[in-house]
């Protein structure tokens, strides 16, 4: 079953009331109202039980990736800078091989031998990539569901642009080789990961 996106609105009387996306026909019906939005193609039947307050269902949030009404928030921007992020740290590993004899043929070759003489910031630089990349996946997917479930707010907002901003400083640490801000700047970065988590479970904790 698809997900919703609850809308609140004032207590209507039987009639025709605009919304974002249609039209909503309310006509009560036993101890509750029955919520009939009609938004081409899709005719969606809801029921409310609420007291003095009507919630109607957006079908903006059936997630229709050609939906105009989809826009890229805070918290979309920052998993795409994350994404980015990932991807530009592609490259201080590949100056670092190409700036020794035989990398730039190691590089566009198979890669079946161990390339030798690589600067150790090269190598971090690699470690670096790949601890982002491994912690990417986890991040699209907490990032992705409060998105969906509409738990981002300020909080979020925050904590995002934290994240953010310490994965590109543990980048920049873990190539210059500083070890003890590298852990700690890491750890800000996924604390900053649990306030997601944390506000997910508090909006859904507060239905």
């Amino acid at each position: 079953m698809p997900l919703l996106r609850p809308v609140a609105a004032d207590m209507l009387e039987e009639g025709w009331a605009n919304v974002s996306l249609g039209r909503t026909q309310i006509a009560p019906e036993g101890n509750g109202i029955t919520c009939v939005m009609q938004v081409m193609p899709l005719d969606l039947h809801f029921t409310s039980y609420m007291t003095g307050r009507l919630t109607m269902w957006s079908s903006s949030s059936l997630l229709n990736p050609f939906s105009p009404t989809h826009t890229m928030t805070t918290d979309l921007w920052i998993l795409l800078g994350l994404a980015l992020l990932t991807e530009l740290l592609t490259l201080p590993p590949l100056v670092a091989r190409g700036s020794v004899p035989g990398g730039i043929k190691w590089i566009f070759y198979n890669r079946d031998t161990v390339l030798e003489g690589v600067a150790a910031w090269g190598g971090r630089a690699i470690r670096a990539h790949d601890n982002l990349a491994d912690n990417l996946a986890m991040y699209a997917a907490v990032i992705g569901i409060a998105h969906i479930t509409g738990a981002t707010n300020g909080v979020t907002m925050v904590a995002g642009m934290v994240l953010l901003s310490a994965r590109v400083l543990h980048a920049m640490v873990y190539i210059a080789g500083i070890p003890y801000l590298r852990t700690a700047v890491f750890a800000v970065a996924q604390f900053s990961m649990l306030v997601y988590v944390w506000e997910i479970i508090a909006h859904f904790m507060a239905r």
